[in-house]
């Protein structure tokens, strides 16, 4: 009974989460049409605390490209200067502690959660996993950080099949530290199951989510993406039910409804903000190339290059539907769908 009571509050905060992003995006969009400015601040701050992951996960492009890019972890001074900036700004709503890695590498990730709620309790901080390597820190640890919500991908209902989607990860391993997880009263209510939808397992996610569900665990269904064209051979993974009915079941949100059925351009530029380890901020989640750096957040402010003439370049190209003109938008399959 709880833990239907606790899955119901989430999922509540899910919609008001939903409907105050609609808000903030229609507000994001008229706001630039008018004075070709967006919004002071993004609603949702993503942070790469360091750059490399654990895994070899074909729907991800990081194994191909992490040797051609330059990687490290961030300075203590840099994230100090980060987190600060974004406590005190009352338009952001989340501070996601995952960009294009593992964060759990990373042995600080806690601490610099905790560090991060302790300065605005107010803010959501999110972590997106793997799962692996929860083992290695605490639960005390994971509870004293205060992180809102732990998503782990597990994109899986067997072990074949997530040895196929989530190579060079040890399954026994992830579940047994979800069932670490959902065991204790605390992080129960904290844990996200994420499964992206492919072709490999396709035929077995309503029975994921559903196995799930009845253990009082929450879930999050999510498309496959071609990682604006980052993913090579991304029509081998889509799949054939795509949009279709096991998904459309699944994922109800309403942010998720407005984003695919109702936005004609791109939201993202408009909604979110990205910082590599180095503090070099990349417009889109989606350019694991870094082929358009906006800013250098260990020069400027947040705020400044989140109005920087570069970001409203692409602002207004998005608005007009010019995404071939945008690297790399001309292939990313979120924005040409619409």
């Amino acid at each position: 009974m709880l833990d239907g009571f606790k899955n119901l509050v989430y999922y509540k905060r899910r919609i008001v989460h939903g409907l105050n992003s609609v808000l903030y995006i229609n507000r994001s969009f008229r706001c630039f049409r008018k004075y070709a400015l967006a919004l002071p601040f993004p609603m949702l701050l993503q942070i790469q605390t360091q750059s490399l992951c654990n895994g070899q996960c074909p729907i991800c492009p990081h194994p191909a490209l992490r040797g051609t890019q330059e990687q490290g972890i961030m300075t203590q001074e840099l994230f100090e200067k980060i987190v600060h900036q974004a406590a005190r700004e009352p338009l952001l709503s989340c501070l996601c502690f995952t960009l294009q890695n593992e964060p759990l590498l990373d042995k600080r990730i806690f601490q610099w959660i905790k560090h991060f709620k302790a300065l605005n309790q107010k803010k959501t901080a999110i972590l997106t996993t793997n799962g692996e390597l929860i083992s290695e820190f605490s639960f005390q640890e994971i509870i004293q950080s205060q992180v809102d919500i732990l998503a782990i991908s597990l994109n899986a209902h067997t072990e074949r099949t997530f040895n196929i989607i989530n190579k060079g990860v040890e399954y026994k391993k992830v579940i047994e530290n979800i069932d670490l997880l959902v065991s204790h009263p605390v992080m129960r209510s904290k844990v996200v199951l994420r499964f992206v939808l492919t072709k490999n397992n396709e035929k077995e996610i309503y029975d994921a989510v559903s196995f799930w569900n009845r253990k009082g665990v929450k879930t999050k269904v999510v498309d496959v993406s071609n990682r604006a064209g980052a993913l090579e051979n991304y029509q081998d993974y889509r799949a054939a039910r795509v949009r279709g009915m096991i998904l459309s079941k699944m994922k109800s949100w309403v942010g998720g409804f407005y984003e695919n059925n109702i936005l004609k351009q791109c939201y993202r530029p408009f909604y979110f903000m990205n910082i590599l380890f180095n503090g070099q901020v990349i417009f889109c989640v989606n350019d694991w190339r870094r082929a358009s750096i906006m800013g250098d957040s260990n020069q400027s402010s947040l705020r400044s290059i989140w109005n920087s003439n570069a970001m409203n370049k692409i602002r207004r190209l998005v608005l007009e539907e010019k995404y071939a003109e945008i690297v790399p938008c001309g292939q990313c399959k979120a924005a040409i769908k619409r």
